[in-house]
């Protein structure tokens, strides 16, 4: 549903329940004169500059006081928006907030949609959409690596990138295009050794950033570490370990865990969502299928698997590697670790030798009693997180999202189709229709040439105040 774009809305911007204040934003054409039917003060808000702050009592239309607010504003261009733009802070109760909202709406304003403050930002101009999906992405960061690469893009590093691709592309089509002005005398304004170079150079550069888009994923949002194993192995018991908290139920009786448990640990600067899964056995307890199914799905989109061996039994561990082996999807980008937990029970050799029965895979032996094995394992995790063919240093510029990823790609198909034309020897007017659809991916990236449903899909993700 496309949103008009020329009137007043309003939101509060800070997170619903009680705190120490609230901030109620405006934005739009009337934003000053709507505030100035509820705001009481010593100024005429309607004659004051932009970015000052004001004192005063907002009252409803009965003259009660509400509260006592500071107000801020923000004149056009000069705002968030580029719109005229007002900001109450007000005491951080619901109620107060909701009426404040409330009279806002009675006075004109009508209530934003969910990111649609970011939105007008970029309609207006002020950011392109990678930048917006870059506010979205900092609000949510929860690591050092996550806020940087936010940051990164916040700033315009995707930006600036894909607009360099955009105009070398634009450059390549113009002089092609002149060729089909010319097409009676058979003239070549490039030639086609130098063409195909500068097209294959450009689909390289395009290629790294496509490569670049699992490790920003991981940045973004963390890696995907699943615990499976027979029932009763001590799968929950590392999960609590791992993140130091008494999440889930330890229990001698098997099958306790039903269903799967899913919290989130930084090490070393790096998310990790950790899942704790139902045990791995046949079972004709409904419940327990249905954990069961739960747990093959989660191992099957999870980027490293801890398999927990009980170091006491030792049996069936050849079985469960192939159980688990059956769930995974695309195998190259899984890591299985072995944990043979419980190594204080048994003798130091035991556990030794079935390490080295399975020495293809990483295994570590722990005890959730010492936290020798425990830091090793948290040593290990973070050592794979950071490992990677091609992983991008602190100055490389990544993308982190499906969208961005699979746009670039349809660039890059269009940039392979006319490589494969220019040494084919295909009409200049064939070349045009490929190289425009680079451009036309290129666009859409930076939202220059976005369709509205994009749009919408973009922005209901975001939060309502943003």
């Amino acid at each position: 549903m496309k949103m008009p774009e020329n009137d007043t809305i309003t939101a509060i911007i800070t997170p619903i329940g009680e705190g120490g204040i609230a901030v109620i934003r405006l934005s739009g054409p009337d934003s000053i004169s709507i505030a100035c039917a509820v705001f009481r003060g010593k100024v005429d808000l309607r004659e004051e500059k932009s970015h000052t702050v004001h004192f005063g009592r907002i009252t409803g239309a009965d003259g009660a006081v509400i509260d006592e607010v500071l107000v801020t504003i923000f004149r056009s261009p000069h705002s968030y928006t580029t719109e005229d733009v007002v900001e109450i802070s007000c005491h951080g109760s619901v109620f107060i907030a909701r009426k404040i909202l409330d009279l806002l709406v009675g006075s004109g304003a009508r209530l934003a949609g969910p990111g649609e403050f970011t939105r007008r930002a970029f309609l207006n101009g002020r950011i392109d959409l990678s930048q917006a999906e870059a506010v979205a992405d900092l609000i949510r960061a929860d690591s050092a690596p996550s806020h940087n690469l936010a940051l990164a893009q916040l700033r315009g590093s995707l930006s600036v990138k894909v607009s360099q691709m955009r105009t070398k592309v634009l450059d390549i089509c113009s002089m092609i295009e002149l060729e089909l002005d010319f097409s009676e005398e058979g003239l070549e304004f490039v030639g086609r050794e130098k063409l195909i170079n500068d097209l294959e150079t450009l689909r390289d550069e395009i290629s790294q950033l496509i490569e670049s888009y699992e490790h920003g994923k991981i940045q973004r949002e963390g890696l995907r570490i699943v615990l499976a194993g027979s029932p009763n192995v001590g799968k929950s018991s590392i999960l609590n370990s791992l993140i130091q908290e008494d999440r889930a139920i330890v229990s001698e009786i098997s099958g306790t865990t039903r269903d799967t448990i899913e919290e989130s640990v930084v090490i070393d600067g790096t998310r990790f969502n950790i899942i704790d899964t139902a045990g791995l056995r046949e079972t004709h307890d409904a419940l327990e299928v249905e954990g069961i199914k739960r747990t093959r799905e989660q191992i099957n989109h999870a980027d490293i698997i801890l398999l927990i061996i009980d170091s006491m039994v030792g049996t069936h561990i050849r079985e469960d590697i192939d159980l688990v082996g059956s769930y995974l999807g695309d195998r190259s980008h899984k890591e299985i670790i072995i944990i043979f937990n419980k190594s204080d029970l048994v003798q130091e050799n035991q556990t030794l030798e079935m390490g080295k029965k399975y020495s293809a895979y990483r295994t570590v032996l722990t005890s959730t009693k010492t936290p020798s094995g425990m830091n090793e394992l948290k040593k290990l995790i973070g050592m794979i997180s950071l490992r990677g063919k091609g992983r991008p240093d602190g100055e490389s510029i990544m993308i982190s999202n499906m969208r961005q990823r699979n746009t670039l790609q349809n660039a890059a198909n269009s940039l392979d189709f006319a490589i494969q034309g220019v040494k084919n020897g295909v009409s200049a007017d064939l070349l045009s229709v490929d190289l425009r659809g680079a451009l036309s991916y290129f666009s859409e990236v930076v939202g220059v040439d976005i369709s509205e449903e994009v749009l919408n899909n973009i922005f209901l993700r975001f939060c309502i105040g943003k």
